[in-house]
């Protein structure tokens, strides 16, 4: 915990040596069961007690540049959201990995909590993974990864035409557009079907990654698909 006090410290930026503002996902996806503090492996209150506990620490040692984001995975009502939730003291945003471009704003319509404050951050979260947008459509895996991945791709569709309706900005509509133009160019198997993985950083296709999977086919890439497809209906 001191190494993560000691690290948010360091984070300043100008000459006026101001913090930098991080925004701080401890624990996620609780609701799957792959983690130790997952569901099943921990109780809520452990849960609660183990955010709660982490957040004091963090307190207590000066850093008030983190913003806390709570961040399940799959959950199935408003009240299986809140099972783990430690309360709003120790919580900032609502979240849900980097489709949290829109997902932030879905989390916190369905527990009607800070609704306005998260469709601004919607906004900022799309602006933010539009720096690693080139000019063709394709997303950076990771700032420090240029590998492009399906996933990523399919997300970022959703989130900047989440920001568009949000904000009716018109260059995160056309953002969404040629993410589409991408995938279509890049990512589905025309011959085959589904989406490949996909790219390395030197530009070749990852032939022997999984076609489907848990999260590949029924989860990121058809859920992205049906989520544009009901938006652009309304």
């Amino acid at each position: 915990m001191d190494k993560v006090a000691n690290f948010a410290l360091s984070l300043k930026s100008g000459m006026w040596g101001k913090k930098i503002p991080i925004i701080f996902r401890p624990f996620h996806e609780h609701t799957g069961k792959w983690f130790w503090w997952g569901d099943g492996n921990c109780t809520a209150d452990e849960y609660k007690a183990l955010w709660r506990m982490t957040v004091d620490r963090l307190r207590a040692r000066g850093v008030d540049n983190f913003i806390y984001a709570y961040s399940p995975d799959n959950f199935k009502s408003k009240e299986h959201y809140l099972d783990f939730y430690p309360g709003h003291d120790y919580v900032d945003i609502l979240g849900h990995d980097i489709e949290a471009a829109w997902l932030v704003l879905e989390a916190a319509e369905v527990v009607n909590y800070r609704v306005e404050e998260a469709r601004k951050i919607a906004v900022e979260i799309a602006h933010a993974v539009s720096k690693g947008l080139d000019t063709e459509g394709g997303l950076d895996y990771e700032a420090h990864r240029k590998e492009r991945h399906w996933w990523v791709q399919a997300e970022a569709m959703v989130g900047f035409l989440n920001a568009y309706e949000i904000s009716k900005e018109a260059h995160f509509l056309e953002k969404s557009l040629i993410c589409w133009d991408f995938i279509k160019k890049h990512f589905i198997d025309h011959e085959n079907g589904e989406w490949f993985w996909g790219y390395t950083e030197g530009g070749e296709l990852m032939r022997t990654e999984d076609k489907v999977g848990f999260w590949k086919c029924p989860y990121h890439n058809a859920r992205a698909c049906m989520e544009v497809r009901q938006r652009l209906r309304k």
